[in-house]
């Protein structure tokens, strides 16, 4: 580090093809936590395999690491990485880096330190290090080989319990098994091969497009276009040339015929995001095509015959549109083939150690999270959601370094859980009648007679608290 004037030092050694980085400092002579998500593999891994020294002045700007991931997140600009070798064998190497300064590290750099590698790499074979660090390899592996096994078996337990409830693999990806969802995804399984419309239902943020691309993945028309169209982001003047398309000179006069989002889903699926937000002229449009089977592209005469499966979803309340005329009651019901009805995450929260565990896993770091951090996690009511959740832990994972307590959390989080009881005893006591119920149901997989036994109330009494809350499946 002084040698070089870096910012930061990381020492690797290779065993078995792997990278490991038992010392790692900055220019203070401290210890950098969590070393192996500060470098670039990438680099290192192409200094290990070809024997070679890299320098660069910029990686983020070098067109030799333009298509490496790593540098990208990390933001990398000056690097010097050194390979370590003995008797012609490459056991390591050196990194160097400085996050902040372009051209840190010049050509007189890397003679020196090559020079000072030839002999770290004598060093590092003799010292021991190498022996110790293919015992935690070997650790580490046979760890990987266990835990494989666990999450096969854990797999197919949950495939087994997919199958017995009508899911196809196309919801492996919708995590969340808790009573109100699994009641959301059986429907949803039962009627995924049909061409029924369907409308679903949901606040935003609760998953409503994740529901529709399983719905598309589970049915008949899964090897044709899923094609989404978000009806609140696309302007009144051209949501009717984006669905239907134009033709030929429509409107500069000479330009090409153009097909619209319906028929590039012919065959397949068509997705209606926020259908409630679409002008009424085009749902009068729409209506049409789904009567007829047939689109007109904008100025033109002739008619297009389209097979489409039509899956629409919105978060507002469709009757009120329908009350104050914003929205044709013909059209809802054509949509409203089946309605499916996406729990808000508030409803579920039995999901929400599954959700955090599956967007962490996700991320690049992650130093675990205390179980009372992921307590006041549950017990936020998330008015964006499954969204909003994600957003957390994202942030959670990019600021942390060590486990996350309930510190860590955003202020708008952690306050809401440390507020006075809102709603009054009644409503506090009903959201946790609420959530007992929905825990009991998940555990007993709805089975009411020994949900009733196990909360000491009689059949009848459980009906009525199930649909006292919309809870009822049946």
């Amino acid at each position: 580090l002084e040698f070089a004037d870096a910012e930061r030092g990381f020492l690797m050694t290779v065993e078995e093809g792997e990278l490991f980085i038992p010392v790692a400092r900055d220019f203070w002579k401290k210890d950098i936590p969590a070393p192996a998500f500060e470098v670039s593999r990438s680099i290192a891994l192409e200094v290990v395999r070809r024997a070679r020294s890299v320098i660069t002045e910029d990686a983020s700007e070098d067109s030799r690491f333009e298509e490496m991931v790593s540098v990208y997140n990390l933001k990398i600009r000056s690097v010097l990485c050194v390979p370590l070798i003995n008797q012609g064998k490459v056991v390591g190497a050196i990194y160097l880096d400085n996050r902040f300064t372009r051209g840190s590290f010049t050509a007189e750099d890397i003679e020196s330190i090559e020079a000072f590698a030839d002999q770290a790499a004598i060093s590092l074979v003799n010292s021991g290090i190498m022996a110790k660090e293919r015992e935690v390899s070997a650790q580490w592996r046979r760890e990987a080989r266990r835990r494989l096994v666990e999450l096969e078996s854990v797999k197919s337990q949950l495939s087994q319990l997919d199958l017995r409830e009508g899911l196809g693999p196309g919801f492996d990806h919708i995590i969340g098994r808790s009573c109100p969802m699994r009641a959301c995804l059986k429907l949803a399984g039962q009627v995924a091969r049909s061409d029924l419309s369907v409308l679903i239902l949901g606040e935003s943020g609760s998953g409503k497009e994740l529901l529709a691309r399983a719905l598309h993945n589970n049915s008949g028309r899964a090897h044709r276009a899923f094609v989404p169209v978000h009806c609140a982001a696309m302007p009144e003047g051209l949501i009717e040339t984006e669905l239907f398309g134009h033709g030929r000179g429509a409107f500069s006069g000479s330009g090409p015929s153009r097909a619209g989002l319906i028929e590039a889903a012919d065959g397949g699926t068509l997705f209606l995001d926020e259908i409630g937000d679409m002008p009424e002229a085009q749902q009068r449009a729409l209506l049409r095509v789904l009567e007829s089977g047939e689109v007109r592209r904008v100025g033109e005469q002739k008619r297009r015959s389209v097979n489409v499966r039509v899956v629409a979803a919105t978060h507002q309340d469709l009757d009120a549109l329908m009350e104050d005329g914003r929205f044709r009651q013909d059209l809802y019901f054509r949509l409203k083939g089946v309605e499916l009805v996406v729990p808000p995450l508030r409803d579920r929260r039995d999901d929400i150690p599954a959700l955090v565990k599956y967007f962490a896993s996700r991320e690049d770091h992650w130093p675990g999270i205390s179980d009372e951090a992921l307590r006041v996690l549950q017990s936020c009511d998330w008015p964006g959601n499954v969204r909003q959740l994600a957003s957390e832990v994202r942030r959670l994972a990019l600021v942390a370094q060590k486990v996350i307590t309930v510190a860590d959390l955003a202020d708008e989080i952690r306050l809401a859980a440390e507020a006075p009881l809102e709603g009054g005893l009644k409503g506090r006591v009903e959201a946790l009648e609420r959530q007992i119920l929905s825990a009991a149901m998940g555990r007993f997989q709805g089975n009411k007679t020994r949900v009733a036994e196990a909360l000491g109330l009689s059949r009848l009494g459980l009906r009525k608290k199930l649909a006292r809350y919309g809870m009822d499946e049946d």
